[in-house]
């Protein structure tokens, strides 16, 4: 049916995206004709909303006697929430209590049934409308055709509206506390608590701003350098930075969030003060240029590395604000915010500095939020659910139940039917190129070892690609490469510290790393290479720098830190 297809919906908290790609021209208007119908024509019908959404149906459909529960996709997805997400969740709705933020996006398991079917064919109505839409392509194939497709298949059939999805400003102080599950798979279940400050920043849609903020950030939590992973990770008050943390441009407000997770309870009022106590710090001190320096290099090369989803990359960096109105093409020009970065950093060397005693020491816009577990959590979650049932169960008369009772007998009939794919467009082997494009590889040796290049028109980054073979490795110690691998460039190497490292790194590299490959051969199915990946990217004018740290990291390693 489809060629080289990936596609799939992203929800984030306030839109929702439809992206696909495909290097096929014919496949490409087959999706986006399949796609543009599933956006603005759904059919859904009531038994989809039964199905997909809510619904009080007999535990056993076939058995009338059976007790009424509730069931539902949707529903029973967001039953499943992790602690993490428990915790996210939470802080979003309490940093933005005033309007779209404040609730669940994806549905409150408790309030999902009292949602109705007609309150969500309006909603779609409203918000699933050309008039609230966006379009982004990427790619080599001819805009006009699909400018041309969209608006014979979609745009020509409606009209214009006013949906009114504007996001007015939020306004929050203060502290607040909820709680979880307990984790039995928690190494010290006495240290199951997370704190987080979150500090309400400025509007999305200010480019500048936003780039600012979040270079900010990446300098305050980022890598071992950073103040708060030496003032909260490494004295090992918690397991790791709470699972909030950092710049978060995704809402119309953006946020910066900081705290740990794993952690007891009494080094509450602990935290706190080191997290004001850093910001004082930052303040004080400000940033070394070396790390500055670092981060716009590593922006550098974020800018020239393309993958192979580097449109849908590009789609999601503007969504956020593009879709609160903000100028998509002005995020696009990255070059011109680093330019007037580092000119305004030129004019004023506390520019940073006060960029954080602004929105972070005199910022009232704050939530502290603590979590802890409760014993009897589940219960009392299991407990308001019987409740929410009983109450829907007692409004029903006996009419009511028999009606519920043949609908689940008629969506287990449609459930069981194999559905007509027959409506799908489809590709014809005509549609496909017969041939498949050969990337052209010199083979040669290096020191006796096999040596591949691809030169390839990759905007002056250079890859690099090392297999080491593991399978001579004895046995006993196949089990420790895993950590080998996750620790080797993080050890420090030659006359370079653990720190001192990280910071060549980001400012020589695109990263550096090295994880565990298993190569089956291609001729025998019973056999197989063992080895390690080494990997790497760096700008052109850094690849001697690049091997040397290679060098290194292999020659003249570091132990004693991690002794």
């Amino acid at each position: 049916k489809k060629f080289g297809f990936t596609g799939f919906v992203k929800v984030p908290y306030d839109y929702t995206m439809y992206p696909f790609s495909t290097q096929n021209g014919k496949d490409f208007q087959n999706l986006l004709s399949v796609y543009l119908d599933a956006a603005f024509f759904p059919c859904l019908r009531e038994q989809d909303f039964w199905q997909e959404g809510w619904r009080l149906e007999n535990e056993n459909p076939t058995d009338p006697n059976s007790p009424l529960v509730f069931k539902g996709v949707v529903f029973n997805e967001m039953k499943g929430s992790d602690n993490e997400r428990v915790y996210a969740q939470h802080l979003q709705n309490k940093l933005y209590p005033d309007h779209t933020y404040s609730v669940v996006s994806g549905g409150e398991p408790l309030a999902i049934p009292d949602l109705t079917w007609e309150q969500l064919k309006q909603f779609h109505a409203t918000h699933y409308h050309p008039s609230n839409a966006r379009f982004f392509t990427y790619g080599d194939l001819p805009l006009e055709q699909h400018l041309k497709q969209i608006e014979e298949e979609a745009l020509s059939k409606f009209e214009r509206i006013n949906p009114n999805t504007e996001v007015p400003p939020s306004h929050t102080g203060r502290e607040d506390h909820v709680t979880c599950s307990p984790d039995a798979l928690a190494p010290d279940p006495a240290r199951q608590n997370t704190l987080c400050v979150s500090y309400l920043l400025g509007d999305i849609t200010d480019t500048f701003e936003g780039f600012t903020l979040s270079l900010l950030s990446s300098l305050m939590i980022s890598g071992p350098n950073s103040p708060f992973y030496k003032a909260l990770i490494e004295p090992n008050i918690g397991t790791d930075f709470s699972s909030v943390v950092g710049y978060d441009g995704s809402t119309k407000e953006a946020s910066f969030s900081i705290g740990l997770q794993g952690m007891a309870e009494e080094d509450t009022e602990r935290v706190k003060q080191i997290i004001s106590q850093t910001i004082n710090d930052i303040i004080e001190s400000g940033f070394e240029e070396e790390r500055i320096d670092a981060l716009l290099h590593k922006i550098e090369i974020q800018m020239k590395h393309q993958s192979t989803n580097f449109g849908l990359s590009l789609a999601s960096y503007i969504a956020s604000s593009w879709n609160h109105d903000g100028d998509p093409v002005e995020l696009l020009q990255i070059n011109d915010s680093v330019a007037k970065f580092k000119q305004t950093l030129k004019e004023n060397p506390r520019f940073l500095q006060d960029k954080v005693k602004h929105y972070f020491k005199e910022n009232t816009h704050r939530l502290t939020l603590s979590m802890s577990p409760d014993e009897v959590y589940l219960e009392k979650q299991a407990k308001a659910e019987e409740e929410k049932l009983q109450k829907k169960i007692h409004a029903l008369s006996d009419s009511d139940k028999k009606d519920i009772y043949e609908k689940g007998l008629e969506l287990l009939a449609a459930q069981s039917k194999t559905q007509d794919a027959s409506c799908l467009p489809a590709l014809k082997v005509s549609d496909i190129e017969p041939t498949i494009p050969v990337t052209p590889v010199q083979i040669s040796t290096a020191v006796g070892v096999p040596v591949q290049y691809c030169e390839q028109p990759t905007n002056g980054l250079v890859y690099f690609r090392a297999m080491c073979s593991l399978n001579t490795l004895p046995e006993d110690l196949r089990l420790y490469v895993p950590l080998f691998c996750s620790v080797v460039t993080k050890m420090g190497c030659g006359g370079l510290d653990y720190r001192q490292q990280s910071q060549q790194m980001e400012l020589r590299t695109g990263g550096m790393s090295v994880s565990t490959q298993v190569v089956p051969d291609s001729t025998q199915l019973d056999m197989y290479e063992q080895g390690v990946l080494l990997s790497s990217s760096c700008l052109e004018r850094n690849l001697p720098h690049m091997f040397h740290l290679w060098s290194d990291i292999f020659n003249k390693y570091v132990l004693h830190h991690f002794l």
